[in-house]
């Protein structure tokens, strides 16, 4: 079981990470977390442009967090939200951490 990925601020790398069979936190607010540029202003934790430079690349998750709707300017190739034990169908042996993708899965297509 993994625990989620959260950052706030500006300037981060989140790239080639893999969060799956995530404990409750990251079930109940996600996996993977960048407070997203855009995010609605007026909240006690969020400052206009957050992440707007931050790397959002190459991730699989549980679920990828998005508050706003808007992924930072730097963001591609991440997958979430696939369901179910979702890490059985995309690593050949995720249990004994080998996660070499299975032939013509969704991250093998990918490439992440």
């Amino acid at each position: 079981q993994t625990s989620s990925i959260f950052v706030k601020g500006d300037r981060h790398r989140l790239e080639n990470n893999v969060v799956f069979n995530a404990d409750w936190w990251a079930q109940k607010y996600g996996a993977i977390g960048a407070v997203m540029y855009g995010s609605p202003v007026g909240s006690s934790w969020v400052r206009p442009g957050e992440n707007k430079n931050t790397i959002l690349a190459n991730n699989i998750a549980d679920s990828i967090l998005n508050v706003s709707g808007t992924f930072p300017y730097l963001s591609t190739n991440n997958i979430g939200d696939l369901g179910g034990d979702w890490w059985n169908r995309e690593f050949r042996d995720p249990e004994h951490l080998d996660f070499r993708p299975i032939p013509g899965s969704a991250c093998a297509k990918n490439r992440t």
